[in-house]
């Protein structure tokens, strides 16, 4: 049974604090809803889960290891933003070589 595990998670913009200290624990078969105000964070969290923004603090696991480099997370993660698929602390070019990257499928 696979699992998706965030654990303190804290992301800031500017002098701003989006959100801190989430934390939530899903297994397959399972959902959570993330609802809120617009300009409350919960893009940003999501980003923060994917891989495509870097929190500030915390973890996110995947099968109870990190998820930030795991092919196995990245195979199954399917992330459908209102946004293009950036990473904000990317600069451009590296932007572009990571979606240029062969094993992104599902990611974006």
């Amino acid at each position: 049974m696979r699992s998706l595990e965030a654990r303190g998670l804290g992301c800031s913009r500017g002098p701003v604090t989006l959100f801190r200290d989430v934390s939530f624990a899903v297994v397959s078969g399972e959902w959570i809803a993330l609802r809120g105000a617009n300009g409350t964070g919960k893009t940003t969290l999501l980003r923060c889960v994917a891989g495509l923004t870097m929190p500030d603090t915390g973890d996110v696991l995947w099968d109870g290891a990190p998820a930030g480099h795991s092919e196995a997370f990245r195979g199954a993660l399917c992330y459908g933003g209102h946004l293009a698929g950036i990473k904000d602390d990317l600069t451009a070019l590296e932007n572009l070589a990571f979606a240029l990257l062969p094993d992104r499928q599902g990611i974006g």
